[in-house]
C-alpha cells in the first residue's frame, strides 16, 4: 500500500519500501599504473579519471524518466592488483577497483542518486 508522504513528481512514496530503479552506463576509464616487479609476482596501483555515458534505464515500481538523469557522469577509478610474471606465455592476476562518481546522477528536492562500484577482476594477459 502506498502512502502519500510528499508531493513528488511520481506522486506517492511507500514508507518502508526500497525502490530500485536500474540505470545502465558505459564507463571509460583513463588509468595510470605504477608497477613493482618482484621475482615471481608483480604488484601495482592504478588510478585515473573516468567518464560514464548513460545507455538505458529500467524502472522498479515507479516511473523512471531518462530525461531527468545526467547523460554523462565524471568519476574516478582507484585500484590495486597482484599478478604473476610471464609463465608459459601468459600472466595471471587479480585486481580490485573502486569507482566513485564525483557528481550526482540525479538530484531533486526529494531524491538524489549517486553511483559507485567495487570491482574484483581476474586478469589474464598474453
Amino acid at each position: 500500500m502506498l502512502t502519500k508522504v510528499a508531493n513528488t513528481p511520481q506522486g506517492y512514496i511507500d514508507e518502508g519500501h526500497t525502490f530500485t530503479p536500474r540505470l545502465d552506463y558505459m564507463s571509460i576509464p583513463f588509468l595510470m599504473k605504477v608497477r613493482y616487479d618482484l621475482p615471481i609476482l608483480s604488484a601495482y596501483l592504478l588510478a585515473g579519471p573516468r567518464i560514464d555515458f548513460f545507455l538505458s534505464e529500467k524502472g522498479d515500481e515507479i516511473e523512471v524518466r531518462s530525461n531527468d538523469y545526467k547523460k554523462e557522469n565524471v568519476g574516478g577509478t582507484f585500484g590495486l592488483g597482484l599478478g604473476t610474471l610471464s609463465m608459459v606465455g601468459f600472466n595471471l592476476g587479480f585486481e580490485f577497483r573502486y569507482s566513485p562518481n564525483f557528481q550526482k546522477s540525479y538530484s531533486s528536492n526529494y531524491l538524489s542518486i549517486d553511483n559507485q562500484s567495487m570491482e574484483f577482476l581476474l586478469v589474464l594477459s598474453f
